[in-house]
């Protein structure tokens, strides 16, 4: 046996080993932990980067979510199906339930209502779902109004670009655009 092979000989014993005490297996042999290491495997080449992400995650769902850990005990979960499953699901409810609130509130930071004086109807833009004109503009970021580099002049002014969303009035799309920003510089007296 060459080198290499031993090597990953000795990364998927390894990787049976840690599997089935993930997987709490109590047979002498740990099958469940040579069914798994087996889809790994198949998966991914064995002893490759692919395949040892895999393992270490594996173990580490495998060690916290105990749902998952009795689907694959009661056979509900088939070793392959197991190896398939995005990280979302290798999850435990618990930790679902914190991503999902994680995201509703980074969606409420990043929602800009459109209602009220700040956005303005516009026909500069067109609608890229409907065509229509009939748009509310409002700017989100970047470049002001009137921005300091209007009084104090900026070398990079002419590049300047700022975020405008704009609300369509006719099929309700939102959609944010960069702006190409074309300031002039008030000269020095």
């Amino acid at each position: 046996m060459s080198d290499t092979a031993a090597a990953v000989t000795a990364i998927r014993s390894r990787s049976v080993v840690l599997l089935g005490e993930a997987l709490q297996d109590s047979s002498p042999l740990l099958d469940l932990g040579v069914d798994v290491e087996a889809a790994i495997a198949a998966a991914h080449d064995a002893g490759s980067t692919g395949y040892t992400t895999a393992v270490r995650t594996l173990v580490a769902a495998l060690r916290r979510n105990v749902e998952l850990r009795d689907a694959i005990h009661s056979k509900e979960l088939k070793p392959a199906d197991l190896v398939a499953l995005p990280p979302e699901a290798l999850a435990t409810a618990e930790q679902r339930s914190a991503r999902a609130a994680i995201e509703e509130r980074a969606a409420l930071k990043a929602t800009v209502s459109l209602v009220g004086d700040a956005a303005v109807p516009t026909q500069d833009h067109v609608c890229p779902s409907c065509s229509s004109r009939e748009v509310l503009k409002l700017n989100v970021g970047g470049v002001r109004d009137i921005g300091k580099s209007e009084t104090w002049g900026s070398k990079d002014a002419s590049d300047e670009r700022a975020r405008t969303r704009l609300h369509c009035k006719k099929c309700l799309v939102r959609v944010c655009i960069l702006v190409a920003c074309k300031l002039t510089q008030i000269p020095h007296t």
